[in-house]
C-alpha cells in the first residue's frame, strides 16, 4: 500500500507521473483530496473576499492531516484494497510534510518519500510556528526516507529542506533536483 498525499491547493491527481507507474507495478496506491484544502476549495475561499488568517489555516491543515493518514490506511485495508502490512507514504509540499509525520501517527508506515516538504525554514513563512511546531519526527529509526528537494525552490528553499533533512531519524537520503522549483514535483510543470 502506498499513500499519496497532495500539497496545499493540490488534488489527488497532481502526481500521476508517479502514482500510475507504481500502480502498474502492483502497488495499491491510495490518493486522497484533503478536505478543505484542495485547489477548488482554496480558490473559492480566496474568491470570497474575506481576510484569511494563513497562520491559523496552516495550523489547521497540520492538525487535520494527523488524522487523515491513519484513516486512509485503515479505509484501504477495511475495504479490501490492501492487505495488512507495511505502508509507504509519498507527498508533495504540504503532502511532503504529511509524509514526514506519517510514521509518527501510523505504525504501519515503514517508508516515506517527502518531496519539497513544508515545515522547514522559508522566507515566505519566516514566523511560521504552525507546521514547523507540529512537525513530529518521533518515529522509528527503521523507517526509510528519501527526501526529494529542488535546488531553486522559491517557496521552500534548499537551506530549509536541508535543515529538515538533518533532523530525520534513521536511514535517510536526499535527492536534489537541479534547476528545479517547487512545483517540478507535480504533473505538467
Amino acid at each position: 500500500l502506498i499513500l499519496f498525499t497532495p500539497g496545499y491547493a493540490g488534488h489527488r491527481r497532481e502526481a500521476t507521473y508517479l502514482c500510475t507507474p507504481l500502480a502498474s507495478h502492483g502497488y495499491v496506491v491510495v490518493s486522497a483530496d484533503h478536505l478543505g484544502f484542495t485547489s477548488w476549495e482554496v480558490e473559492a475561499m480566496m474568491a470570497g473576499g474575506d481576510a484569511i488568517d494563513m497562520a491559523a489555516n496552516r495550523h489547521q491543515m497540520g492538525i487535520d492531516r494527523f488524522g487523515d493518514v491513519p484513516f486512509l490506511v485503515a479505509a484501504a485495508t477495511d475495504h479490501g484494497y490492501a492487505q495488512p502490512g507495511p505502508v509507504g507514504v509519498i507527498g508533495i509540499s504540504l503532502g511532503g510534510w504529511t509524509a514526514l509525520i506519517a510514521p509518527a501517527v501510523e505504525p504501519r508506515v515503514t517508508s516515506i518519500m517527502p518531496m519539497c516538504p513544508a515545515g522547514g525554514r522559508s522566507p515566505i513563512y519566516p514566523n511560521d510556528g504552525g507546521l514547523r511546531a507540529l512537525l513530529n519526527l518521533d518515529w522509528s529509526p527503521a523507517v526509510s526516507c528519501l527526501l526529494g528537494v529542488a535546488d531553486r525552490d522559491s517557496w521552500l528553499p534548499l537551506y530549509g529542506q536541508l535543515d529538515t533533512f538533518a533532523k530525520l531519524p534513521g536511514p535517510s537520503r536526499v535527492l536534489i533536483l537541479q534547476d528545479a522549483d517547487h512545483n517540478h514535483f507535480c504533473d505538467g510543470i
